[in-house]
C-alpha cells in the first residue's frame, strides 16, 4: 500500500471551516477501462482552480482499487 490513508467519520470533521466534500464518480471509456473521477463542481474548486496542468495529469490509475481495497479493510469504528 502506498501512503497512509484513513477513514473518517463524518461527524467528526463537519465543523471543520475550511471542509471540502466531493463525491466520487466513473465515467465509462469505449475500449478502455473505467475512468474515476473527483466531482468538484458543486463546491467552488473548480472556479478557484487555473486550468494549467495538462489533461494527462489528472488521470488516477489504479487510485479506485486502492480505496476500495482500503474501505473493505478500515476499522468498521471509524
Amino acid at each position: 500500500m502506498h501512503g497512509l490513508h484513513c477513514c473518517l467519520a463524518y461527524s467528526s470533521v463537519r465543523d471543520q471551516p475550511h471542509l471540502k466534500i466531493a463525491p466520487a464518480g466513473i465515467v465509462p471509456q469505449q475500449e478502455r477501462r473505467p475512468q474515476p473521477i473527483i466531482n468538484y463542481t458543486f463546491n467552488g474548486v473548480n472556479q478557484g482552480s487555473l486550468g494549467i496542468a495538462p489533461r494527462h495529469a489528472m488521470q488516477f490509475g489504479h487510485s479506485l482499487q486502492r480505496l476500495l481495497q482500503r474501505l473493505a479493510y478500515c476499522n468498521p469504528t471509524f
